[in-house]
């Protein structure tokens, strides 16, 4: 590779940096600029853009993710882990002084999907 070319390189390379540190700085220096009514304007259409671009998109994540919960829930291995972990919760909470009814309530309220969450 010829020194030219290395040079013109570095150059870009430079150039690019200024630019992403341009783009850093500036929008927070033409902010401090404005009056603090203009900042929560500012601010406030910024959430709702965001919120109109990753809405939809976060949407269709949790749907997901509770389809692949309830998927794995299904599975007789899982609900066997979970009947473990319930008995084993129900058990130490008597060990710990709670009485049986108690105990009972605490994992009952709990459910299923208080269980999967917490844990």
């Amino acid at each position: 590779m010829t020194t030219a070319v290395r040079h013109l390189q570095s150059v870009r390379g430079l150039t690019s940096l200024v630019a992403v540190i341009a783009w850093l700085v500036l929008p927070g220096k033409l902010e401090a600029q404005q009056p603090d009514s203009m900042k929560t304007i500012n601010m406030q259409q910024q959430v709702d853009q965001m919120n109109t671009m990753m809405g939809p998109m976060m949407t269709n994540m949790a749907q997901a993710q509770i389809t692949a919960t309830i998927s794995a829930l299904g599975r007789p291995e899982i609900a066997q882990q979970l009947a473990t972990f319930t008995k084993n919760y129900y058990d130490a909470l008597v060990s710990r002084g709670f009485t049986k009814e108690e105990a009972l309530r605490i994992v009952a309220g709990a459910g299923l999907v208080g269980l999967v969450i917490r844990h």
